[in-house]
């Protein structure tokens, strides 16, 4: 909303506005990897515009109430198959010094394993070949 982002034009705050900024800006990087923070509409946006652009992805969603947002990773289903997934919840956690027992940030991670993919280990070999 604005009352967070004051200085920002609002239409560029707008969701059609903002994820089809955000979806030029993840074409461009045209990473093999992407880790993303505060994301909100994962299934019924980034899972299916991501999912057709070549990306396995998961979530892990805030655990507060009212908390819709969370964490997600993507990974170039070309290059990668998921070993291990997963999900920490972060409340409690190295807690002593930041308002006691009760300080609770809702954050959460992913720890994500991920391996070369065999076709992408060969089609790295077989240019490696052409190069010689």
């Amino acid at each position: 909303t604005t009352s967070f982002f004051p200085s920002t034009d609002p239409r560029a705050l707008r969701w059609n506005q903002r994820k089809s900024t955000m979806m030029d800006l993840l074409d461009a990087l045209a990473a093999d990897v992407l880790c993303l923070q505060e994301v909100d509409n994962y299934y019924n946006f980034f899972e299916p515009e991501l999912g057709a652009r070549g990306y396995d992805g998961a979530f892990k969603q805030r655990n507060g109430p009212f908390k819709a947002d969370g964490c997600a990773t993507f990974w170039s289903r070309d290059k990668f198959r998921l070993v291990t997934l997963r999900e920490l919840e972060l409340d409690g956690v190295g807690a002593e010094g930041c308002g006691g027992p009760d300080y609770q940030t809702h954050n959460v991670a992913l720890l994500i394993l991920l391996e070369v993919s065999e076709q992408s280990l060969a089609r790295e070999s077989e240019e490696e070949g052409k190069e010689r």
